[in-house]
Parts: C-alpha cells; structure tokens; sequence
C-alpha cells in the first residue's frame, strides 16, 4: 500500500442524519452521513463509546460512501439485549439490522469490541461483507483477557461525587494526551451504560478471535496506534487472517486514534475500500466481456448451423 495522504481535501459540509433501525429488543440508534446511493460503509465503536466517537471520521469519508456509525445494544442511545450477552450474539442482532433496512452488501469497519463484532459479522456472512478494516484488532494475549472485565467494573455511586473521579481517571488513563473533551464524553457514555460496560469487556474476553479471523473470507485491512495497548495484535492477525494487509505508516496515537488522527484512518479507509471497489469493478467488466463473447459465439454458431 502507498503511503497514507495525511491531509486530503476538507470534505464540504454534509447533513448528518440520526435515526433508528428496528431489531427484536427495541431500537438500534444511528447516525449516517452521504449520499444513500453511494456504497455502504458501516463503523462499529469500542467500549464504552457510542457512534459519536466516529462524527470526525464520518466527515472525512462521506463524500464517497454512505457511512453508518451505529450504537451498540446498550450503548448510547440503543435499547440493550436482555440476558447473557455474547459476541456472536451481539453480531447476529446488529447484521440483522443492517440487512433488514440497507438490503445490500457493505463495507465493514470496527474498533477494538467494535472489531470483534465486525470480526463475527464478516466470518458469519460472507456474502454481505465485501471488505472488513480492523483498528486494534482484539487478539488478546491471556493476561489481557482475564483483566479486561476487571477493568470495566462498575463503580458505585457515592454522596460527594468520588464515582465521577474514579470513573474519570480510569478512561483518561487510556490516553492523557487526548483532547478533554474525549475524556468528558467518554465520562457520560460510561455510566450511562451501566453493567454493559463490564459485560461487553467480558464477551471480548471470551471471544474466539483467531478462530472468526481465520474464516473471514474478504480483504482484511489491520492497523493500530504506536500507543495502542492492542498495536502488538496487528502482526500476529495478519498471520491468521487468509488475505490481510497492514499499513506502511503509521501514527502515534492510542485508543482514540479514530478521533485524534482522523485524517490518518480516514485516508486509510479511502485507499483500502477503494482498491476492493476497483476490484469489484473489474471482475465485473471481465464476467460482461466473458459474457458478451459467448453470446457473440452462440449467434455464430446459431447462424453457421441455420
């Protein structure tokens, strides 16, 4: 892959659209930018984010594509599953919502859990993802499998306020450099979710990464942040995966690099999605050839037998 374009173009304003989709617990919320007609691009988010994390990455993309950041059962403002939460079961749910409103492939992208459910979509149904991009690829070594829930406990609420710094020191600790703002919205989304919190880390935990990596049948693009605690799993995805690729650059940057360095993912996205668009386009172009060539075949032998 050539190297990234860290400064493409600012993209002109563009109407960002919320909503909801239906799914058999309630509502799955939304928030889509670009021209319907162009090609399906859906953003997955990390714990304990919503789609929000993605409105400066949505700005960057939706001049070519219909982006979809959606809000995870439980997080933002989705209506969560009820019971044990898994996953595949998490997958099942937000691809059924998909496909029961957009009706058509797309291009798939996620973000830490946002990965692993990206991950479950594309092993489950081939045919509807047509390329997966994979920041922070979940590949969890055993130590970090057994503290990632423990990290996400949740955190009472105390007279004085103490739970807000607790809370705040936990998330600001993931990157210090971050913008505030990061940090006080990350805040909100973190109690506002509750238990999901902890038992989204824990369906990660017990997720069988490797064995979904391994079944994806699509291109598979993985990247991370230098900073990013997951950035030692990209080398080692690449080796499961049947047809990934890394990138040449990279960024100094950790769990919210789709926000700091926006332009960086973005221009990532562009070029990986765009190949796979290409492709698509020449397989294609070949299959009509091939297809006009035995017609032209079949009218002359038709003739010559006549």
């Amino acid at each position: 892959m050539s190297t990234l374009d860290l400064h493409p173009p600012p993209a002109p304003e563009r109407n960002l659209r919320r909503g909801y989709l239906d799914y058999p617990w309630g509502q799955l919320h939304i928030r889509s930018m670009g021209n319907p007609s162009l090609p399906l691009l859906v953003l997955m988010h990390q714990t304990p984010s919503a789609s929000e994390m993605y409105l400066p990455l949505m700005r960057l993309v939706a001049e070519r594509y219909h982006v979809v950041a959606i809000d995870t059962p439980g997080f933002g403002a989705s209506d969560p599953m009820p019971g044990r939460v898994s996953v595949r079961r998490l997958a099942q749910e937000l691809h059924s919502a998909l496909r029961n409103t957009y009706n058509r492939p797309y291009f798939l992208f996620g973000h830490h859990s946002g990965a692993a459910l990206a991950t479950s979509i594309a092993a489950e149904n081939p045919e509807w993802v047509s390329a997966l991009a994979l920041s922070g690829p979940p590949l969890l070594t055993e130590a970090q499998r057994h503290a990632l829930p423990h990290s996400a406990e949740q955190i009472a609420l105390e007279e004085d306020g103490g739970h807000l710094q607790k809370m705040w020191w936990r998330l600001r600790k993931k990157d210090q450099s971050a913008p505030l703002e990061i940090s006080q919205r990350e805040l909100q989304l973190a109690f506002t979710c509750g238990r999901h919190y902890r038992d989204c880390y824990q369906a990660v935990a017990d997720y069988d990464f490797s064995s979904d990596l391994a079944r994806v049948q699509c291109p598979v693009l993985l990247f991370a942040g230098k900073r990013d605690l997951l950035y030692g799993a990209v080398a080692a995805s690449k080796k499961i995966a049947r047809d990934a690729r890394t990138l040449q650059s990279e960024v100094d940057a950790a769990t919210y690099v789709c926000e700091t360095h926006a332009p960086f993912v973005a221009s990532a996205l562009r070029e990986f999605f765009s190949q796979e668009t290409a492709q698509e386009a020449g397989q294609e172009s070949a299959q009509g050839a091939s297809t006009r060539v035995i017609s032209t075949v079949e009218t002359i032998t038709r003739g010559s037998l006549s």
